[in-house]
């Protein structure tokens, strides 16, 4: 049975499940258009495509989302009233149709050009993007995402490590290449997209629920 025998639910008019045999019967050489999978939805998870190659996403922990939740809120209270706007979780479309698409759900992202908001998501590079890393994702997250960030031109990726507590955050340089610096403890962070705002390591993983979490 190959991909294209899937056989599609539709949900509604925009939202259709894709069946759990699509993680049995992928073919390898069959790439796939953000068209096509922009609306695949496994067991209530949402799908990546990495050059084409479809890869099916883990679901938030609640560490996770304590993190994210606080995080949007660090940057939302100095963005307020400014041109940039924070989106969390948004399908952000890095390349499309030029042969291989390329579209990721970033935890957070930060946008200044308002030219790039689409119907369906952010399109082209955001200024600022941030990851929540996990077991299940680090190495996609520090690799492969990681390089197709900076094939994009965004100026800054921020990796946020919840076992660590640390944050790595890789800066485009004149050269359109990420250098990376990681952040810990007491450290504090200048965002550099902006002149005036700078968030404290310790602030990232404040609450207290995140030492209570199994």
């Amino acid at each position: 049975m190959s991909k294209k025998d899937v056989k599609y639910e539709a949900l509604d008019q925009e939202i259709m499940v894709v069946k759990e045999e699509v993680l049995n019967t992928y073919e390898a050489e069959r790439i796939f258009t953000y068209d096509e999978v922009k609306y695949w939805v496994t067991n209530n998870k949402r799908w990546e495509l990495f050059q084409g190659i479809p890869m099916l996403m883990a679901s938030p922990t609640p560490e996770h989302q304590l993190i994210s939740k606080d995080l949007a809120y660090l940057f939302e209270h100095y963005l307020r009233g400014k041109k940039c706007q924070l989106f969390l979780p948004v399908d952000t479309v890095l390349s499309y149709k030029k042969g291989k698409d390329t579209y990721f759900i970033p935890d957070l992202v930060i946008v200044c050009d308002r030219n790039k908001l689409k119907r369906n998501g952010i399109f082209g590079a955001p200024d600022l993007v941030v990851e929540i890393l996990s077991s299940s994702t680090s190495g996609r997250d520090r690799i492969e995402k990681r390089h197709h960030y900076e094939e994009a031109g965004i100026k800054e990726y921020w990796m946020v490590d919840p076992k660590r507590k640390s944050v790595e955050v890789a800066l485009l340089d004149s050269n359109g290449k990420f250098n990376a610096k990681i952040y810990e403890k007491t450290d504090t962070i200048k965002i550099s997209i902006f002149e005036d705002l700078s968030i404290s390591v310790t602030d990232v993983f404040a609450n207290p629920w995140l030492n209570e979490t199994t």
